[in-house]
């Protein structure tokens, strides 16, 4: 297994990114979990369950983009997973995992159904098909790429015809989450992918971002009534 690191000199630069990415899907999850405990929706405690996964994968790729430039070369424009050490193959496989599985878990969302089943076998397909992909980080992308082509289908849908969220927020961000991820698959062709992938995710979730503080008004405003 390879993963780029295209170009290089953005190793420090995407450590950044990684963390940003990491605080507001973090920030997103504890305010799902919240509004579960206060009002006991399934939909909030997945939210929450999905975005906590995003949060663990991006912190586990912030360990590897601060890791692998102070102990390894990284002239080249692949770097092979079976010459690094153990710390680095435990960030990069746990971001994988997190990640599909955070998305995995926003999708079962829209599926409007109940059932652990549907659930595990939706994840267990998704990793048995990157575990037995050829060129797994492709395959990666790829496969984010398209759960995020469905979840931007639902809101879409949503959006147009009421039948589901009209969010526009959380649409333009998964929106922008699909195409980053689009330029990732194409990082293995060109380095430039995979710096217009970051930018393109911190897009979409700045929007995420703004839905999060237009939700947190109205708490807000009780909070200060109370006082």
């Amino acid at each position: 297994m390879a993963f780029y690191l295209v170009p290089n000199w953005f190793f420090g630069f995407g450590l950044i990114f990684e963390i940003i990415f990491g605080i507001i899907t973090l920030a997103v999850a504890l305010y799902s979990f919240k509004v579960y405990n206060y009002c006991l929706d399934r939909h909030c405690k997945l939210y929450g369950l999905g975005f906590l996964s995003l949060a663990l994968s991006y912190f586990s790729w912030a360990l590897v983009s601060w890791y692998v430039p102070f102990k390894f070369n990284v002239s080249d424009e692949v770097v092979s997973l079976e010459n690094l050490a153990g710390i680095v193959n435990f960030g990069v496989y746990a971001h994988v995992f997190f990640f599909l599985a955070g998305l995995v878990t926003l999708t079962y969302v829209t599926f409007d159904v109940n059932g652990k089943r549907i659930y595990s076998l939706l994840l267990s397909l998704v990793l048995v098909a990157l575990i037995f992909a050829e060129n797994k980080i492709v395959a990666f992308y790829f496969i984010s790429a398209l759960l995020l082509l469905y979840i931007v289908f639902y809101y879409g849908r949503g959006y147009i015809d009421g039948q589901g969220p009209r969010n526009k927020w959380i649409l333009t961000s998964f929106i922008f989450l699909f195409i980053g991820s689009v330029d990732f698959t194409l990082s293995a062709v060109n380095g430039i992918h995979y710096v217009a992938g970051h930018v393109l995710f911190l897009i979409g979730y700045l929007f995420i971002l703004a839905n999060f503080i237009l939700m947190l008004r109205p708490l807000l405003r009780k909070g200060k009534k109370k006082k």
